[in-house]
């Protein structure tokens, strides 16, 4: 069987795991790395079985070129590239099997909701299978679209256990010159607005620890913001900008939990990162969450009250949550089962409760 999957990031961890999960199910993968407007892609189906989609803004909208959201007509732009984008996916669906992973329901920025909104309806019912993380996405999709419920189909996100190799703790502290016997609080990822660090910064005065902020922010207004706010503190650490892969398990080695604050979520690998790697995790009880995390984790609907919350916990207690945590990343969100279930809906033979 072949697959076309579009579009593929560089360095995307999920979506390597994945490709070479069904790599090892004889699924054979080709990948459309240009993802922009007016992108052309059908014609790479002739010799595909399957068409699987990921994130569809990238077909309409103009990512972080900022110029183009200046110019006067720019919402018609993205309504054109729209429209070649859904023709593209019709004309798909004549030949092959379509399969669409709802990585998110809206883009994060929520630019054009409206032309996204309109996307994601037409990809939803030309779709033959919409995979979701769990029954609490399915619902939220299947109450936002029209759409048949027997198509959207839950399988988890898969674990990153096999990609990250955890590091010792008391190492990985002397690595980042953190002391020993300070609590270390850790978000982490590509700094974006929707992700709710510079709330996660405000909030995080008073609590006993110290809250380490690694990853690049997307914005040179946002990366202000955050030292603006972190100016004079001692309790908060910027390590702004791109963190190399080998460095991923150093810091979650180095922190006793990881926050997500999110301001919108439908799902996050960051919190099945986290997990894979032992750590405790802080975040919003939306998404996919609730369901992924199991207990003893701090899932909130009020962030300071989460903090103090996991402020409140013993070094033992956090200990025992990462373990279960790990445990559950690798048995819960194994790549073979989800790679077996995903061929499945390539094959029209996975449904919601088969």
């Amino acid at each position: 069987m072949r697959v076309f999957h579009a579009p593929v990031f560089e360095a995307n961890a999920f979506q390597e795991l994945l490709f070479d999960a069904l790599q090892e199910r004889g699924v054979e993968t080709t990948v459309e790395r240009q993802a922009m407007p007016f992108t052309p892609f059908a014609h790479r189906l002739r010799d595909a079985d399957a068409l699987h989609l990921h994130w569809l803004h990238p077909y309409f909208l103009f990512g972080s070129i900022e110029w183009v959201y200046w110019l006067p007509f720019s919402w018609l732009i993205c309504w054109l590239a729209a429209l070649v984008f859904v023709g593209q996916v019709a004309l798909a669906e004549r030949h092959v099997h379509v399969v669409w992973t709802a990585h998110n329901l809206v883009n994060h920025e929520r630019r054009y909701e409206r032309i996204d909104r309109w996307v994601t309806g037409q990809v939803v019912r030309r779709a033959d299978a919409v995979q979701v993380w769990d029954d609490r996405t399915r619902t939220e999709l299947c109450d936002r679209f029209d759409v048949e419920k027997e198509k959207v189909v839950a399988i988890p996100h898969g674990n990153y256990c096999e990609r990250y190799e955890a590091e010792d703790r008391t190492m990985a502290r002397k690595e980042l010159d953190l002391q020993d016997d300070e609590r270390v609080y850790l978000t982490f990822g590509v700094i974006r607005p929707y992700k709710g660090v510079a709330d996660l910064v405000r909030a995080f005065e008073g609590v006993d620890g110290r809250l380490i902020v690694a990853g690049n922010p997307k914005y040179g207004k946002l990366e202000r913001e955050l030292k603006t706010l972190t100016a004079g503190r001692d309790d908060v650490r910027l390590d702004l900008g791109y963190v190399p892969d080998e460095s991923v398990p150093t810091y979650f080695a180095a922190a006793d939990l990881a926050v997500f604050p999110y301001r919108d979520i439908y799902n996050s690998g960051s919190v099945i990162l986290a997990m894979s790697l032992g750590r405790p995790v802080v975040a919003p009880s939306k998404g996919s969450i609730p369901s992924v995390l199991p207990s003893g984790n701090v899932v909130y609907e009020d962030l300071p009250a989460g903090l103090r919350r996991a402020d409140a916990k013993t070094d033992s207690e956090l200990r025992a949550v990462g373990e279960r945590n790990r445990e559950t990343a690798r048995i819960d969100h194994a790549w073979n089962d989800i790679a077996q279930r995903i061929e499945g809906l390539y094959r029209g033979t996975s449904r919601e409760g088969n």
